[in-house]
This record gives structure tokens, C-alpha cells and sequence, in this order.
């Protein structure tokens, strides 16, 4: 009994995967999209020292210097994705692109028994390397669907200098999405999803590790 059972499993597997249907659309696959999110929650708390603990002796005062981090992060991200469809189904593959950053830290400085604050208006770009896994729950012209991405960002360019790679810059991610799939023709199709995205970036000499919760959308073609 359990080695047919797993005999069903199995079969079912390889159906799943490689499609005996006669509307089976199978072969290299590639398309284009946009992605937007904001940040929603930043896991290290809302303020990091910029100086751990370190006191800076300047002139008869003692200078330490605190950021907020942070108050707002909208990323702006297009993708070039390419891959193997296997049937209605299933795709799998990867993408690249590229990704740019607008946010803004609270810049805290404490000088004595004095301090003041002032707003900081940021920018930067990454390139976003990932793996994807799409799965259509239909093979239906219009088909609910959810995917999955893991990868990691390279920073290319960031305003803050004394944040540099580490902020919203060299991370690594994982960015879940639902949607709706919209096929037309063989190959061609259009998606529209609700996506989240967890990134890690790694401590750096100026801040600890940290992780960032977004969440946007996203509006993609195949073709």
C-alpha cells in the first residue's frame, strides 16, 4: 500500500512538472517587469548608532552623532527574467535588473548638553541577481498564481557614505508573491501580483546586520 502510494506521488510529480496535456505551452520563456514597494518595518529598531558607544573629543565638547534610520524607503526595481516553462504550470528561472532607492534617515547630533536634528533625502541603486519558482494554479487563460524569489542586491551606488554598502546596498533577499496571470498566446502572458520582500544586509564597520520588511506590486509580460 505505501509503495503505491508513493508510486501515485511520484507520477504526479512528473504530470505536475513536464504536462501530458494536449494545451500544454512548454520552452524557454523570458519577459520584463516592474516592481514597487516601500518599506513597512526597518528590524533594528528606529534608532542605530552611528558611533557604537564612542564618544569624539572636538574642541572642549564631547560629539557623538546618532541616526534614525529609518523614516521612509521606496524602491523602484525592473527586471529582465528568463527561464524554461514546463507546462500551464510551472516556470522556473532567474532574472536580473535593476533596482533604485529613495529614502530618508533622521539625522540626530549631540554636542554636550545640546542636540538637534535635521532630515536627510537619500539615493541609491543595486542590482538585484535572483532564482525564481512561478506556479500557475490553472491552465486556464486566466489563472490565480504564486511565485518566489531568493537572491541577493549589489550595491552600485549610495548617497550615504557612512552607511555605504551596507544600507541599502549588498543584501540578500527573499520576495514571495500572489497574483493573477493572464495568458494570450503560446508563450505570451501578463501578470499582476501583490508582492513582499524580507532583505538582510550584513554588518558593515558603521552598522549591525539588519532586516528590512516591503511590501508593493508588481506588473510583468512574458513573451
Amino acid at each position: 500500500m505505501k509503495k503505491t502510494f508513493l508510486f501515485i506521488v511520484l507520477v504526479s510529480i512528473v504530470r505536475f512538472a513536464y504536462g501530458q496535456e494536449t494545451n500544454t505551452i512548454k520552452g524557454y520563456q523570458k519577459g520584463l517587469e516592474f516592481n514597487y514597494s516601500a518599506l513597512v518595518d526597518y528590524s533594528g529598531g528606529d534608532h542605530v548608532s552611528d558611533y557604537d558607544n564612542t564618544n569624539i573629543s572636538y574642541s572642549h565638547y564631547n560629539l557623538d552623532m546618532k541616526y534614525t534610520v529609518i523614516d521612509y524607503a521606496h524602491s523602484f526595481n525592473l527586471n529582465f527574467v528568463n527561464g524554461y516553462r514546463f507546462n500551464s504550470y510551472l516556470f522556473m528561472g532567474g532574472g536580473v535588473g535593476l533596482n533604485a532607492t529613495v529614502f530618508g534617515v533622521k539625522k540626530v547630533v549631540l554636542i554636550g548638553n545640546w542636540d538637534g536634528s535635521y532630515e536627510l533625502d537619500e539615493f541609491s541603486m543595486q542590482i538585484p541577481i535572483f532564482v525564481r519558482v512561478h506556479a500557475n494554479f490553472s491552465p486556464k487563460k486566466v489563472s490565480p498564481f504564486a511565485s518566489f524569489d531568493v537572491g541577493g542586491n549589489i550595491g552600485i551606488y549610495n548617497d550615504y557614505e557612512r552607511v555605504k554598502e551596507s544600507f541599502f546596498g549588498h543584501s540578500l533577499f527573499i520576495k514571495p508573491a500572489i497574483g493573477i496571470n493572464i495568458d494570450f498566446k503560446e508563450k505570451q502572458s501578463l501578470y499582476i501580483a501583490f508582492i513582499y520582500e524580507m532583505n538582510y544586509a550584513p554588518k558593515n564597520e558603521s552598522y549591525s546586520s539588519h532586516i528590512n520588511h516591503s511590501i508593493g506590486g508588481r506588473i510583468g509580460f512574458n513573451f
